[in-house]
């Protein structure tokens, strides 16, 4: 048998694959893996606006959610903000990487199959506010950040059901970590 790829010519007198190609075609699907737009599945919630990817040669891939700021885990409506995340990439999403934080997490912008901005779903569903620190310089139109978390509050939708919610950036305050 002779293959003929450019310049590339590979005879086997065998009909065995090549240990070559195999580990080739391994490298290829393994950088399609890595490289392809992010799968459901391949990402789990750690709260409402943060996410850690399975392993990557060992390493777990953190995230952080642009433009919002959601209730930390342990705080008034924490769980319902990362049950709201999780339903939001049940599906396919597509993972836009804007950087890496000071804690080496990825800085990302998420969207669903259609196109619609995770990110401000949440902000909308009332599960985030609207990042005071980063909405002037973080990927998506302030003006319709700040709109988004009007309506939600007008609505009493998520944690705006609560008479006075308290703001992720305070409750940090009261509350830090060791």
């Amino acid at each position: 048998m002779s293959i003929t790829k450019s310049r590339l010519r590979i005879k086997s007198k065998s009909a065995k694959p090549l240990p070559f190609a195999l580990l080739l075609k391994a490298i290829l699907i393994t950088f399609l893996a890595l490289h392809s737009p992010a799968i459901a599945a391949e990402w789990r919630a750690v709260d409402g606006d943060s996410l850690i990817k399975g392993e990557r040669g060992g390493f777990e891939i953190r995230a952080r959610l642009l433009c919002i700021d959601a209730p930390e885990l342990y705080q008034t409506g924490g769980r319902a903000a990362q049950r709201a995340l999780r339903r939001l990439i049940a599906d396919k999403i597509q993972v836009k990487n804007n950087g890496i934080d000071r804690h080496q997490r990825d800085l990302v912008l998420l969207y669903n199959a259609r196109g619609d901005s995770i990110n401000l779903m949440l902000i909308r569903q009332g599960h985030a506010w609207v990042s005071r620190r980063h909405a002037a310089d973080c990927g998506l139109p302030q003006q319709q950040l700040f709109a988004a978390e009007k309506k939600a509050k007008q609505e009493k939708r998520g944690l705006w059901q609560q008479k006075n919610p308290l703001p992720p950036w305070q409750w940090r305050k009261q509350n830090p970590r060791d």
